[in-house]
């Protein structure tokens, strides 16, 4: 009796082994294969991702080459321009520069605020000035950056000597005797300035600049 029941629980025990071996292999395999499912999920996921990531990039880089050829392509009609308003409005120099951002602060990351002429006009033999304002920090000049409120100011050069002493000298050492500043604004935003400088008394129509504002936004900016 007692070795019949030894005998019987060894048969038992070779049953259960052999459920625990198949079910195991069954989770096995179905892991195996939940594994695979989900590293060709990721693999998809990532190609999918680097994919919309380059046409991203090239949908970038297309947008960057189009503005691009519309700045050069501009250049021809805004330099006629500004020679046309030079001899109608009789002025003797014309200055634009367009503000941008080159260096943040290496704590805050808020970047400097600064401007850079771009066009420059001379209605006869003075000297150019538009070197002088390459890359130049608009916390500078006190009446560049009021103009973002004030949309414009006309002074006589030595009222300007009050109210902005590094464009005084500046414009000084040129010999200008009166000058118009002009913020340049698309919907409502400043993206740069024009200066008007004359090197005589000659009045400087300040509509005539507001007009001509207007102008340069359409050639450049619309």
């Amino acid at each position: 009796m007692f070795l019949d029941n030894v005998g019987k629980l060894y048969k038992d025990l070779g049953k259960v082994g052999f459920l625990v071996v198949i079910t195991s292999t069954l989770f096995l395999g179905a892991g195996y294969m939940f594994y695979n499912m989900l590293e060709n999920m990721m693999k998809q996921n990532q190609l999918v991702l680097e994919t919309y990531i380059k046409n991203a990039q090239k949908e970038e880089t297309v947008k960057h080459q189009r503005k691009f050829m519309k700045q050069l392509n501009a250049i021809p009609s805004m330099t006629l321009l500004l020679e046309n308003f030079a001899q109608t409005a009789d002025v003797d120099h014309i200055v634009i520069s367009e503000y941008h951002n080159s260096i943040e602060n290496i704590t805050t990351l808020v970047p400097f605020c600064k401007f850079t002429s771009t066009y420059e006009i001379m209605n006869g033999e003075w000297k150019p000035m538009r070197n002088e304002f390459q890359n130049a920090n608009i916390s500078n000049y006190k009446s560049i950056a009021q103009l973002v409120h004030r949309y414009y100011e006309a002074y006589d050069i030595e009222q300007l000597k009050s109210k902005d002493k590094l464009l005084y000298y500046q414009l000084a050492e040129h010999n200008a005797k009166k000058v118009v500043l002009c913020s340049l604004e698309y919907n409502n935003v400043p993206w740069g300035f024009i200066i008007i400088i004359q090197y005589s008394n000659k009045h400087i129509d300040v509509n005539s600049v507001l007009t001509l504002t207007n102008e340069i936004n359409k050639v450049l900016i619309q």
